[in-house]
């Protein structure tokens, strides 16, 4: 979208900047673009300017409220398991990983010539088992999961030409993964690709080809977390996208500004909140707690911090991990 001038060449973009060019572009639903875009401001941004970068920090974004980090800081967007990157453990998690898109284009061909669900569920499983056989730190949580799901079926029910939208070819696709720009003649979907279609598609392609949800901790050490994601309704599976999604956002803040937690709280009920209505979904986010151990009451000023899997010494504030 930035390269095409739709939202900000510059690198910054803010909320309503990306909402509104995503549906512009794409043809994606009001729902689904702005619960993405919020997501990218709350996960890396900054919600008093409403500004976030979509690569990684960067000085044109202020951290009011905690570190900006920019949506391409591993965990939130940026996931292992990823169609045209390698995984963050190898060292280069930004470059494009040709050879992965070129299986991707192979296992098109098996299938027809479509980037469609039986391609991308084969892809997938593949992606899967080689990050959880050599990388020692795979991460493959629910976000993880939703994240992973999400973005494939986002590809061949966007990026088919506009004027042929169930023709998801080579033609289509390369332009995306080799230049970063929409095939010639671009012409968005005709109708609003929406949340409920989002979570009826994911379905369908787990459903091709479950994963088992955990992460590794070190190599032939993969720990399950018991999620069984295949039993779940397309209404259920819409609460899973909210609630594992969206627990991203208090880690994200200092615990200097945990009295303002209400302002978190406001714009993600008027922002985020409405879309999961019909679904009977419940978003109560809460300040972090205090110190465990410590009886006065109020918010912890040493929180631990967990990194793969191991609590780091306490820290008199907010510590940015590499």
């Amino acid at each position: 979208m930035a390269n095409h001038g739709y939202i900000s060449r510059d690198g910054i973009t803010t909320f309503a900047e990306a909402s509104n060019a995503c549906q512009t572009t794409l043809g994606f639903g009001y729902d689904v673009c702005t619960f993405l875009s919020a997501l990218g401001l709350l996960a890396g941004g900054d919600l008093a300017t409403g500004k976030y970068s979509i690569g990684g920090a960067d000085s044109r974004v202020p951290n009011t409220l905690g570190p900006a980090l920019g949506i391409s800081h591993h965990g939130p967007f940026e996931i292992d398991q990823s169609i045209s990157r390698s995984d963050t453990y190898f060292g280069n998690n930004a470059n494009f990983n040709k050879t992965r898109f070129d299986r991707l284009a192979d296992i098109a061909d098996e299938n027809g010539g479509q980037f469609g669900l039986d391609t991308f569920a084969a892809e997938r499983a593949l992606t899967y088992t080689e990050s959880r056989t050599t990388n020692p730190e795979f991460d493959a949580g629910p976000k993880h999961l939703a994240v992973s799901l999400a973005e494939r079926v986002f590809i061949y029910r966007a990026l088919p030409n506009g004027t042929d939208e169930t023709n998801a070819n080579f033609a289509n696709i390369a332009p995306f993964f080799l230049n970063e720009t929409f095939p010639p003649f671009w012409f968005r979907r005709s109708t609003p690709y929406t949340l409920p279609n989002v979570a009826t598609d994911i379905l369908s392609l787990y459903a091709l080809g479950p994963t088992e949800v955990g992460s590794n901790q070190g190599l032939n050490n993969f720990v399950p977390v018991g999620s069984d994601f295949g039993s779940l309704t397309p209404t259920e599976v819409m609460c899973y996208l909210q609630t594992n999604m969206l627990d991203i956002v208090p880690g994200q803040f200092s615990t200097a500004i945990t009295g303002e937690m209400s302002v978190v709280q406001a714009f993600a009920n008027g922002a985020i909140a409405p879309f999961f209505t019909s679904s009977d979904c419940t978003m109560d986010w809460t300040a972090p707690g205090k110190s465990a151990g410590v009886t006065v009451p109020g918010t912890s000023t040493t929180p631990n911090v967990l990194v793969n899997g191991e609590y780091l010494d306490a820290a008199p504030s907010y510590t940015q991990i590499p």
